[in-house]
């Protein structure tokens, strides 16, 4: 008899992209003392073909419901489009202030590469971001998500949003030359390793570099916004962000 530890099984899956890198740490949860034939979680192969335990068959139960809850949260967002190109969706309405036009805004946001790799998350590093509304250091496609314009409302203060930035709002312009224009716009993440669900290190800022910072890029992938506006104050970053605690995790 074979036996193959589902651990493994599952962490394959993953890397594979079959199932979702959450199910990474549950795979690593199964692993439990012993020898490969007593383990209860085990595929194993037999005379007969392969043999699947009970608890094999709940954890393959279990992910295909985490998978699917995943696709349903993704398929039930309203997106909208704006005349400017982005698109974005509410993930969560707040329920304060509005921001205007020189406030000081704090956001905490998840950068990702659309229909590819994670980019950078200002909550695992611990730095939220920062800049005064309207005074031209961030790329459109943030200005607009966060204060409105163009058809899109302004977020209200402890909201979320999901923003589908394209090239043309985002960091670079294409030229008659065949190379891209580089915005010179925030954010631009920090140089902030992390670990990817392949267990592989990953510096934020390189990452970014590679896909918004190359000249030689001609088509910058279109980049997405989780944004969460954690503060509004007066042009004033200490009284922005003194004495916050860090909000709860992104719907």
């Amino acid at each position: 008899t074979f036996c193959l530890p589902m651990e493994v099984l599952l962490l394959t899956l993953v890397g594979i992209g079959a199932l979702p890198a959450s199910m990474s740490v549950h795979a690593r949860s199964l692993a439990s003392p012993g020898t490969l034939n007593t383990s209860p979680a085990m595929l194993c192969e037999t005379a007969a073909g392969f043999s699947i335990n009970r608890r094999t068959l709940l954890a393959f139960t279990t992910a295909n419901v985490v998978n699917r809850a995943a696709r349903a949260r993704t398929l039930s967002l309203d997106y909208a489009t704006a005349n400017s190109g982005i698109t974005w969706a509410e993930l969560k309405v707040g329920a304060g202030e509005m921001p205007r036009t020189g406030q000081r805004i704090v956001i905490d946001y998840l950068m990702t590469r659309r229909g590819g790799s994670k980019i950078h998350s200002t909550r695992e590093a611990q730095l939220p971001f920062s800049w005064t509304l309207g005074d031209g250091t961030v790329i459109r496609g943030l200005e607009q998500a966060v204060g409105g314009g163009d058809d899109v409302p302004p977020m209200l203060l402890g909201g979320a949003r999901r923003v589908i930035v394209p090239q043309a709002s985002g960091y670079g312009t294409k030229d008659s030359s065949w190379q891209t224009l580089v915005r010179d716009l925030g954010p631009v993440p920090p140089e902030f390793t992390w670990i990817d669900a392949n267990g592989e290190k990953v510096d934020s800022y390189l990452r970014f570099k590679n896909l918004y910072l190359n000249p030689n890029r001609i088509d910058q992938p279109d980049v997405v916004f989780d944004i969460k506006l954690r503060s509004i104050s007066s042009d004033d970053p200490r009284t922005a962000e003194n004495g916050l605690a860090l909000p709860a995790p992104l719907p």
